[in-house]
């Protein structure tokens, strides 16, 4: 891990230590009106249910718990192993289940073809 990795994920970590699981915004992240993006991005994807989707990035994971719980097979990663703790808490506080991996996107240790999606 270089300077710069270190930085970021010291900084995530640190940020993570005051996130309340209860309070991540996952619907609100893709149904609300200001979530223009991630509706675009849904109608791009189509039908979740069965998709086998990465995300990378994934902060308190948002997008990958909103995937999960429309039936995507949803594996999230980030430089922050606090945030993917978040991950964890906030899928289970909605009652579904992520995949959640401590991984930069710099190196990404999956093989080729393995994912329908790259979010």
């Amino acid at each position: 891990m270089n300077e710069r990795q270190a930085t970021e994920e010291a900084f995530h970590d640190e940020w993570a230590k005051g996130m309340d699981p209860a309070e991540v915004l996952v619907k609100e992240s893709f149904e609300a009106v200001t979530a223009l993006e991630n509706k675009y991005v849904l109608s791009q994807i189509g039908k979740l249910e069965g998709k086998r989707i990465l995300e990378l990035g994934c902060g308190a994971g948002e997008g990958s718990v909103y995937f999960a719980i429309h039936g995507a097979e949803a594996v999230a990663t980030d430089i922050s192993g606090g945030m993917i703790q978040v991950v964890k808490e906030v899928a289970k506080h909605h009652g579904t289940q992520v995949e959640a991996l401590k991984m930069t996107a710099e190196k990404i240790d999956f093989p080729d073809q393995s994912f329908d999606v790259v979010y």
